[in-house]
């Protein structure tokens, strides 16, 4: 890889400031319907189209980030259509057979997690729950 020139650099550090600067006044802000329920505020594409693929490391902290946030919900407080389109993406077949076992064992803890709050409505066929099951034996940290 080229080094990068003094004013490439810095206009790349900008850009990182500048989303910084974003997800921290985001981070304040608390959505919440009107039913006092929690949206997930995760909106980060999980699984990537055909000749743009996620990156193993991006991938891996979008699971983390994901993680972390769905660990902070209550199921009585979870917005379950918020929910719905990152639990279908967490089903995708290529997070649940992804080469790297840390995208596939970030998966099942997330899937884990998902299905705490959907109890005891699985958002996920039987089909996929037994593919996440059989993933998440191997993997006891979740």
């Amino acid at each position: 890889m080229a080094p990068r020139s003094r004013r490439s650099a810095a206009a790349a550090a900008d850009v990182v400031d500048e989303e910084d600067q974003e997800l921290a006044q985001g981070e304040g802000e608390e959505d919440v319907v009107q039913d006092g329920l929690k949206k997930l505020k995760f909106k980060q594409q999980l699984v990537g189209r055909p000749g743009k693929q996620v990156g193993v490391s991006d991938l891996l902290t979008r699971l983390k980030a994901l993680l972390d946030e769905l660990r902070t919900i209550d199921q009585e407080e979870a917005h379950r259509e918020s929910l719905m389109p990152i639990a279908e993406s967490l089903a995708h077949q290529s997070l649940l057979q992804h080469k790297d076992n840390g995208v596939r064992a970030w998966t099942v803890c997330c899937i884990v997690d998902m299905l705490k709050l959907f109890a005891p409505d699985a958002p996920y066929p039987a089909s996929k729950l037994r593919v996440g099951l059989t993933l998440h034996s191997t993997w006891t940290e979740c």
